[in-house]
């Protein structure tokens, strides 16, 4: 399919970009160990979700490599974004599925009505998404999505109307969205 042309640390990224296997398998050789060291970090908790990150990260290189910038980035700068991200990612499915588990009957005690506790790397999962906004709209974003926080109660705090409020969390989730799209 390509020529013989040994893979290298000045072509890979052009070998990646023209579809070539061998690239993916020198970022493999390269980069695999921090992959590897990013992902336990961020998912120290859930180890068995390890390998499907890791998967998951490799296929994002093979697929976003048009989004990588060299004059932006360099490689190792670009694939950490790209491990954080999707380990942030494996951190929300897991959360997901787990709040869709049917519960057995025991475990249900209404007496108690617990707050939800948030482990480590999904507070540090969350605080890496909201660090891309400016200080105010961070705390707003913390105050609604993870205190939970009513809208009014936050809008009376902050002196400002609630449609206001909704405008500010709005203009905010299209930030992160932007900089998600910006960044995979």
């Amino acid at each position: 399919m390509f020529d013989a042309k040994k893979i290298t640390r000045e072509n890979f990224v052009d070998r990646l970009t023209a579809r070539d296997e061998r690239a993916l398998d020198y970022v493999i050789d390269s980069y695999g160990g921090m992959i590897r060291s990013i992902v336990r970090k961020r998912l120290s908790s859930l180890p068995n979700q390890w390998e499907e990150c890791e998967n998951d990260i490799l296929l994002a290189v093979w697929n976003e490599i048009g989004h990588f910038d060299s004059t932006k980035n360099n490689f190792t700068g670009w694939l950490a974004a790209v491990c954080r991200y999707k380990a942030i990612d494996c951190l929300r499915r897991s959360i997901k599925y787990r709040n869709e588990l049917p519960l057995n009957y025991e475990e249900l005690d209404c007496s108690a009505a617990p707050q939800p506790e948030f482990g480590s790397e999904v507070r540090e999962a969350v605080l890496d998404l909201l660090r891309e906004l400016p200080e105010e709209d961070r705390r707003l974003f913390w105050d609604c999505y993870v205190r939970e926080k009513p809208a009014d109660q936050l809008a009376r705090e902050r002196n400002i109307k609630v449609s206001a409020l909704y405008n500010r969390l709005s203009r905010g989730r299209k930030k992160l969205k932007q900089i998600r799209e910006v960044k995979p």
